[in-house]
């Protein structure tokens, strides 16, 4: 019977020799020696020095396996065409996850050249080659090239594999990453489905390519707004990962990113920004320096700051992110457009609306550049781009700007979807401040119905800021009951937020504080409005314009109780800001 070992680390100790560090495991270890026995049988029967690569490979040792798998093409005859494609299929893979793309496609393709050569055009060793180039194609933003080489190596599969090997459901879960990436959920989820069934027929249920599949299903549930499913998932994955990979390997940062994702998404930004932080220590100990992954692990962890208002704390991050992603990309790769993204909604939040302008625009020339017109992240930045105009008081601009979003998202995403909410709240607040009070509800309430068909958004604070507005509409038309009535519904939905006390409730508390106030109900105004500046206080710095509308509000409500004095003392505070 074979022993187990555990590879602890490897050194190269001169120019054919590695010292390869082992801890024998558990006889006991059943699920251990399962996966052991396949890994065998998927080494085959190369050179001790290829399988040894391929192992580092598999622990994300990268820069060693470069060092395995260079020397060797160096000294490959050129008549020796499979050793040939072989390597430089190695050493594209080896680039590909260094994040230098340009460096892997050369590979690759000196790989392709090598089998058109000597291979008829439907060889299944073809498959594989055009599988890593649609790979790279896929990280470098080409989505188009990808899914088109994808399909070319499914063709050839489907024609010279049998219906379960594990060959097939790899290539079936890149083209459903592909289709979800074009917005095609339900081609997606079907080509996930393939892949999984086949997985299971074949791998050990504790097999690391679970946790890739198992992220892909439950990132695509995500972006369909089940986050309880997608939760279910990534648990899985994140649960096959940290009992058999290496404490540092990146696919672990990807589970751990995916948690700081739905987190993120479901409100709780602290749990968010713990798992992101775990994520880029991971790429910071396995990845080069330049690697993109680092880069979106600085937007992710950017971004949740810039939803805690920590404007400073995200720009450094953000700033981190654009000097990765210049040593990595051409000027308008489509990872540019998420960068300046993230710059124009802290500058924008800042009130630096100039300069959030200019960086909207980059972002949508190079969305409309590299993605199809009808893309969601397109409309994404039209609607970016209306929030900064309105934000500027250009009330045509904006209307304008998130009617293209909204036609795109129609277009492009199912009728209930979640991002939908948004937009039509966005375009409810443009025709509500024209005083345009019943096409301002009718788009909050397609909103609302959206929310109310959807369990997770329900929950969420989207739903709640969608009762703050639909409450502000009845306040504007002196319909305060009514407003006050969707405001509570709004504080239900917040009260059991996992953050309790974000900014978000403090809105909530202002609104219900001021349909107290115009009820003549002025202890219960005060309650509220103190309750909001309570949460605004600790959260903001001193001299916020929040801040000073809270002491207003305060200072007004003591107005109408007729005292005087301790009125003058808020209106004061509020005019120092």
């Amino acid at each position: 019977m074979h022993c187990v070992f555990r590879i602890m680390g490897s050194q190269k100790l001169e120019d054919r020799f590695w010292q390869v560090n082992l801890a024998l495991t558990s006889d006991n270890d059943e699920q251990l020696r399962n996966i052991a026995d396949y890994m065998r049988k998927e080494l085959g029967k190369g050179t001790s020095l290829d399988k040894l690569g391929h192992i580092m490979l598999k622990m994300g040792e990268l820069s060693q396996a470069e060092e395995i798998y260079a020397p060797q093409l160096d000294s490959t005859d050129g008549e020796n065409w499979r050793k040939h494609s072989h390597l430089n299929h190695q050493l594209g893979y080896v680039y590909s996850e260094k994040g230098d793309y340009k460096t892997a496609i050369l590979y690759y393709e000196k790989a392709l050249k090598s089998e058109l050569d000597f291979l008829p055009s439907d060889d299944p060793s073809l498959a594989s080659t055009y599988n890593n180039i649609a790979g790279v194609h896929e990280s470098w933003g080409h989505y188009r090239y990808a899914l088109s080489s994808y399909q070319k190596a499914l063709e050839i599969q489907e024609k010279s594999l049998p219906p379960d090997h594990p060959t097939l459901a790899a290539t079936y879960s890149n083209i459903g990453l592909m289709h979800k990436t074009l917005v095609d959920f339900a081609s997606a989820l079907s080509f996930y489905q393939k892949s999984l069934e086949i997985r299971q027929k074949t791998l050990p249920s504790n097999h690391p390519d679970f946790g890739a599949i198992y992220s892909n299903i439950g990132a695509l549930h995500q972006d369909m707004g089940d986050y309880s499913t997608a939760l279910k998932f990534y648990q899985q994955a994140l649960d096959v990962r940290e009992k058999y990979l290496p404490p540092k390997h990146r696919d672990l940062a990807t589970s751990y990113g995916n948690f700081g994702s739905i987190h993120s998404s479901m409100g709780d930004k602290s749990k968010a920004l713990e798992y992101y932080q775990k994520a880029l220590e991971i790429r910071e100990l396995s990845l080069p320096t330049n690697h993109p992954d680092k880069a979106n692990s600085y937007i992710c962890i950017g971004s949740v700051y810039d939803s805690m208002d920590n404007y400073s704390s995200a720009l450094s991050c953000f700033e981190k992110a654009l000097e990765i992603q210049k040593l990595t990309f051409p000027e308008n790769h489509s990872d540019f457009a998420d960068t300046y993204s993230s710059f124009d909604s802290a500058y924008s939040s800042m009130g630096d609306k100039l300069t959030a302008l200019s960086y909207y625009q980059k972002a949508l020339e190079i969305r409309e550049l590299s993605l199809p017109p009808k893309h969601p992240n397109v409309a994404t930045c039209y609607n970016n781009l209306g929030t900064i105009y309105s934000s500027m008081g250009n009330k045509q601009k904006a209307l304008s700007s998130y009617e293209k979003s909204l036609k795109i998202k129609q277009a492009c995403l199912p009728p209930n979807y979640p991002s939908l909410v948004i937009t039509y709240n966005n375009i409810g607040l443009v025709y509500q401040s024209m005083s345009d009070y019943s096409t301002a509800l009718s788009f909050y309430q397609k909103a609302c119905e959206i929310c109310e068909k959807n369990p997770q958004l329900s929950q969420l604070n989207e739903a709640a800021t969608t009762y703050n507005k639909i409450g502000s509409v009845h306040h504007s038309m002196e319909e305060y009951s009514i407003a006050l009535s969707f405001c509570e519904k709004a504080l239900e939905i917040q009260s059991k937020s996992p953050n309790p006390k974000n900014r978000s409730l403090a809105i909530t508390y202002s609104n219900i504080g001021l349909a107290y106030h115009e009820m003549k109900d002025h202890q219960k105004a005060l309650t509220f409005y103190e309750k909001a500046f309570e949460i605004e206080q600790k959260a903001l710095p001193d001299d916020h314009r929040d801040l000073a509308t809270s002491y207003t509000n305060i200072g007004l409500v003591y107005d109408a109780m007729k005292d005087y004095t301790t009125a003058l003392s808020y209106h004061e505070k509020a005019l120092i800001i």
